[in-house]
Formats: C-alpha cells, structure tokens, sequence
C-alpha cells in the first residue's frame, strides 16, 4: 500500500486532512493520485547503526528506530543513542 501526503480531502476522504500522511489502497491511489503525494518509501530493514550504538541501545531498552542518526545517510552512532538516554534521564 503505497504511503502518500494528502493534498486535498474534498470529495475523498472527510477523516483526513491536507498534510495527513496516510497509507491508501493501490485502487484508493489510482482513483484519487491527484489528491496525494506519493512518498518514498521507508527502509524495511533494521537502521543502519555502529556496533557500539547497538550494544548501547540493547542495555538501555532503547528503539533504535526512534533514533535519528548523525552519521551519513542517518547512520547512528554511539553518541546518538547516549543523546537520547540522556534526554530521558535529565
């Protein structure tokens, strides 16, 4: 199912408005692919992350996928995953 920005509700959906980021029906994105943006896909995979921000991650019960990285391509490192432990602890 493509994911996909709506742009307009009027005469679609009354449930969703403009700026929504929602799933549709490939039939729902045919009919109505004017009413929406299509977006990229997101990664299926596990995030791309060091060895140490992993390690890091599983001692502290932390959802890497809630991470964003600082690394290339939002690669995360070590010190992404201690900012986010710090922010939870003060």
């Amino acid at each position: 199912m493509p994911r996909v920005r709506v742009k307009t509700h009027h005469g679609w959906d009354k449930r969703h408005k403009a700026g929504d980021v929602i799933e549709v029906t490939d039939a729902e994105y045919e009919a109505f692919s004017f009413k929406f943006e299509l977006l990229e896909e997101e990664p299926t995979g596990p995030p791309d992350a060091t060895r140490g921000a992993l390690e890091l991650a599983e001692q502290h019960g932390v959802d890497l996928s809630s991470v964003r990285g600082s690394g290339p391509d939002g690669r995360i490192y070590k010190a992404d995953v201690e900012a986010v432990i710090g922010d939870v602890t003060g």
